[in-house]
């Protein structure tokens, strides 16, 4: 039960921690841009949204319980995740996926700017779904040991 606690709870709230940037960006977007449905009127496709959502959340279970929680047993006990403390570990994470997904998500016409804001964006993605997932992890540790005293 504890290890299905670990899975589903920091998942879903990271998951709703990522729309934190994203509705930042789109707000900042809509002031200095202008409307998404006269660049892109595809994005309002609900049905596909949804969909979407549904299976990112499986997803990131699947990376939670696979990657995530082994790592983060292992962390507690040495303190260090392939050598680097946890802190310096999500950063060199959160950098490299963020310019991973700003690479495949960049428009090449646009130029290097783009490629840069975006994956400086992304990064910020990845900070506040990592930031959300760890502080959840570690406040689930916290409810247990006090449980348990």
């Amino acid at each position: 039960m504890k290890w299905l606690l670990k899975v589903l709870l920091p998942t879903i709230v990271a998951y709703f921690a990522m729309f934190i940037p994203l509705k930042i960006e789109e707000w900042v977007h809509l002031k200095f841009v202008g409307d998404y449905e006269e660049m892109n009127p595809i994005i309002y496709d609900y049905f596909g949204l949804m969909l979407n959502a549904i299976l990112m959340i499986v997803a990131m279970m699947v990376v939670q319980a696979t990657l995530v929680l082994p790592l983060w047993n292992k962390f507690k006990q040495t303190k260090n995740v392939f050598g680097l403390r946890g802190f310096s570990f999500m950063t060199l994470v959160c950098i490299a996926c963020g310019f991973l997904l700003g690479y495949l998500l960049w428009e090449t016409k646009f130029g290097s700017s783009d490629l840069l804001k975006g994956s400086a964006f992304m990064t910020l993605v990845w900070i506040a779904y990592w930031t959300a997932n760890l502080l959840m992890l570690k406040y689930l540790e916290r409810k247990t040991i006090i449980q348990s005293v």
